[in-house]
């Protein structure tokens, strides 16, 4: 049900939210916030503390 809500408000995270229950996908999914970052820009130094996970919808990291 979560990846049904998610889809339905297009949101771009629908498959990630389906691994929870629809509640907590739900609870999830108004948390996340779309951020886009340039060709090689650093998101974040190995081994730094962060506040947040990110999900890689589209390229890739290294």
């Amino acid at each position: 049900m979560s990846v049904c809500l998610a889809k339905a408000n297009g949101h771009p995270c629908a498959p990630f939210f389906s691994h929870f229950p629809a509640t907590k996908g739900a609870k999830l999914a108004k948390q996340v916030r779309l951020v886009r970052y340039p060709h090689k820009a650093l998101i974040f130094k190995e081994n730094t503390v962060s506040n947040c996970i990110y999900l890689v919808l589209t390229g890739r990291s290294s």
